[in-house]
């Protein structure tokens, strides 16, 4: 505990109180920070592009129906 009085005395002593503060470890992040702005964009753009595909979906499962349909009506083409 003493030790750590000392060192804590001599930062002081060496640089003031600046010398105390804690410091930033690490390091620095590469990634910008998302504003919330942008966070909105993408999330409008990901919800628009979600009903895109679910619109295409229900297309296909209509297709997909249609052509079951026709095959029992019909029956296997030969």
């Amino acid at each position: 505990m003493c030790s750590q009085i000392s060192i804590w005395l001599k930062l002081f002593m060496e640089g003031g109180s600046e010398a105390l503060k804690p410091k930033k470890k690490g390091r620095p992040s590469k990634m910008s920070k998302m504003t919330k702005k942008d966070a909105r964009k993408i999330l409008k753009k990901e919800s628009d592009e979600i009903a895109a595909l679910k619109s295409e979906l229900r297309q296909v499962k209509m297709e997909r129906d249609i052509l079951k349909k026709s095959l029992t009506l019909f029956g296997p083409s030969k």
